[in-house]
């Protein structure tokens, strides 16, 4: 019981306020969920990727060319590969008859520009080009990437 009229305006100012407040952290809590979910690798954009790349090399073969798909292990947390799946895609390949090379590197400092993002370096790139230029039985081509 509120015994001055001020006190009225008041309570119903802060019920107003507790309501938005709540209604927007219910939304930022969905948003948190959305925000984790598409940056998340999921079932269906899985396999997504495996029709597109399957799509592009029966095109290239279509066209008398010899696809080679380089690989990198998607090592970024989700809620799929979140130590209960392995990386299905090197099984995929192979089941598939695509010929691939994995040019996945350590995750080690030398081999990216910053911690956070781990853009490759050029150092990193260089190496990858060295990966590439041995499975192509291209050794005679010497790099150095230091």
């Amino acid at each position: 019981f509120c015994s001055s009229k001020d006190d009225w305006g008041w309570i119903i100012y802060t019920k107003r306020f507790l309501e938005k407040t709540n209604s927007y952290l219910k939304f930022r809590s969905l948003e948190l969920v959305s925000d984790y979910l598409s940056s998340s690798l999921t079932s269906y954009q899985l396999d997504l990727y495996k029709n597109l790349i399957k799509e592009f090399y029966s095109t290239s073969l279509d066209r008398g060319e010899v696809p080679i798909v380089l690989y990198m292990k998607f090592d970024q947390s989700s809620y799929l590969t979140a130590g209960l799946l392995k990386d299905p895609m090197p099984e995929y390949f192979d089941a598939n008859g695509i010929s691939f090379i994995d040019v996945t590197l350590p995750n080690e400092p030398n081999y990216y520009l910053h911690e956070r993002d781990k853009h490759p370096n050029a150092f990193a790139n260089c190496e990858r080009v060295k990966i590439i230029m041995k499975n192509l039985n291209l050794s005679n081509v010497t790099l150095n990437c230091s």
